[in-house]
């Protein structure tokens, strides 16, 4: 098993759950026999014993139930559609048929009239989601749920036809595969918070979820190891190897490097976030709060969940092992800039330069 031991930073929130977990829980296995999101009976258990719904109620502790239900369907759209078209599956080995079938997937979240994108189930049960998320929310919420579905699925299907990226590539490929912008964004979205658009465009608030969708993501980069380096032969995205590969280290030593760049981004979102709130009006603020929620929910439950720590997916056990990760390093650690361009951009709003 994969160990992932990363204590909470100081100056976060304390953890919190939705009371409505369990029924979120029935509800997003539910969704997933309705619309059949898996191969077999095997990835159905394996779905069925991730934990949607207490992870959907540990990053969105807030808000009411309807949001929260559509918040886990999606959670188990994404884990599904994960496994079976992107890391395994006979679309994964593909790479054209993936990219015709996630285009037409795109198009539907896009245009739900667009009907003949409607034969996948997938389509299908995307387009499900979006028109039971308007019964709900606002079209502001609605478009930026819409936009981080596109950037998505764009990215998956970049990473269909680059199975080797580069350190540079594959951070940006992160921030976004896997729903991996999605989640952070849908946090305000879940809560019904009322940010407008010209705030949702500030360029802090931009880099704050950027930040929180990394740290949330390079933790899952880490526990999935074992279970990816298994299971997923020929496809080298996970930041671990690229790490070693890249810097020619062992993944021991990989993990370590990549720890060392989750705790510095960490530290610069704490750093920002204490500066946006200073005069923050109330929904930049529950925004804000909002990502850092969302945070505090996925330390809380990558660590401990059987999707990430074995490779069966089931509590077996997994090919890799790391050492505990301490997130205790001295706040005095560098206010550099990391050497990636495609993130390096945030520290221009880092109030300690």
């Amino acid at each position: 098993m994969a160990i992932l031991h990363v204590p909470a930073p100081a100056g976060g929130p304390p953890p919190a759950i939705h009371p409505d977990w369990r029924r979120l829980e029935g509800s997003a296995v539910a969704f997933l026999d309705r619309w059949e999101l898996y191969a077999d009976a095997v990835q159905r258990e394996r779905l069925a014993r991730t934990g949607i719904g207490r992870v959907t109620a540990l990053i969105y502790p807030y808000g009411p139930y309807e949001l929260l239900r559509i918040g886990a369907d999606f959670m188990a759209w994404a884990f599904a559609f994960d496994d079976e078209y992107c890391d395994e599956g006979p679309l994964s080995t593909r790479p054209g048929e993936f990219i015709r079938t996630v285009a037409r997937m795109q198009r539907a979240v896009e245009c739900p009239e667009a009907s003949f994108a409607h034969e996948d189930r997938y389509a299908r049960s995307l387009v499900d989601l979006r028109a039971r998320l308007a019964a709900f929310a606002p079209p502001s919420h609605v478009g930026r749920f819409v936009e981080g579905v596109r950037t998505y699925l764009m990215v998956e299907m970049w990473k269909a036809v680059d199975l080797r990226p580069s350190l540079e590539d594959a951070v940006a490929m992160r921030l976004f595969s896997g729903g991996g912008w999605v989640f952070p964004v849908l946090a305000h979205v879940m809560s019904g918070s009322a940010l407008s658009q010209d705030a949702f465009e500030d360029r802090r608030l931009r880099a704050l979820g950027e930040m929180v969708a990394c740290v949330c993501n390079w933790d899952n980069e880490i526990a999935s190891f074992g279970k990816e380096l298994a299971r997923s032969p020929g496809r080298d995205h996970n930041l671990v190897s690229v790490i070693a590969r890249e810097q020619g280290c062992s993944p021991q030593e990989a993990v370590s490097r990549l720890a060392g760049m989750r705790h510095r981004v960490l530290r610069l979102f704490l750093r920002l976030r204490t500066s946006v709130l200073t005069d923050a009006p109330p929904p930049v603020a529950a925004y804000v709060e909002g990502l850092a929620r969302y945070c505090r929910g996925c330390l809380e439950w990558t660590p401990s969940n059987d999707r990430y720590s074995s490779v069966d997916g089931l509590g077996g056990d997994a090919t890799f092992t790391a050492e505990p990760i301490d997130d205790t390093a001295s706040p005095e650690a560098s206010h550099a800039p990391l050497d990636i361009p495609s993130i390096a951009w945030w520290w221009r709003y880092d109030p300690a330069r």
